[in-house]
């Protein structure tokens, strides 16, 4: 596969430029979580040297977010979901990753109408990140414009099963010090 243009690939859609390839993933750097108060993070959560290009690419991406994606993000930064981080347009081997959870190592795709085209390669993406421990839950756009609240609370249920199988009472006291945040600003 021979790789594009820098001007070319972000000539494309923002929906087509997430998943643009190009060569093999770099190799796992060091443990992630090393001297925190929560055990190492398993292999999963090892981080995964992106690709200068994808890093590039990332950028713009979070400036160019969909509709769907602005209303997600909205509701899933600054840990606004139960105290659990997301990170946006997240750069991972070659890969862009629409929001992702690290704790959980849970990657959210949203998909719009050009996925419909290109599901031979979101089965290759799907397949490498599940092969690197992170669960990617695809959510179509249609869906989040429809009942964001509803996409809300299934992403939050993941993260918690997620986070409850990997690093067991983590969710539980991210959403209690998320809780008496929330009370302490009401009382303020």
């Amino acid at each position: 596969m021979t790789k594009e243009p820098a001007a070319e690939r972000l000539s494309a859609p923002p929906s087509e430029r997430s998943e643009r390839a190009g060569s093999l993933p770099r190799a796992p750097r060091g443990r992630a979580g090393e001297g925190a108060s929560h055990p190492p993070l398993p292999p999963h959560s090892r981080a995964l040297t992106p690709t200068d290009t994808a890093k590039e690419r990332a950028k713009p991406l979070r400036r160019e977010m969909t509709p769907p994606e602005r209303v997600l993000w909205s509701h899933l930064r600054a840990g606004r979901c139960f105290g659990i981080k997301f990170r946006r347009q997240h750069p991972m081997g070659d890969y862009i990753l629409d929001f992702y959870c690290h704790d959980a190592g849970l990657d959210i795709e949203i998909d719009g109408r050009a996925h419909d085209h290109r599901q031979g390669r979101d089965r290759r993406r799907d397949e490498w990140l599940c092969a690197q421990g992170v669960e990617v839950l695809r959510i179509p756009a249609w869906k989040i414009s429809r009942d964001h609240h509803a996409v809300v609370g299934l992403i939050a249920h993941t993260v918690e099963r997620r986070m409850e199988s990997l690093h067991p009472g983590m969710f539980a006291e991210k959403e209690a010090a998320w809780l008496a945040e929330r009370a302490e600003k009401k009382v303020k």
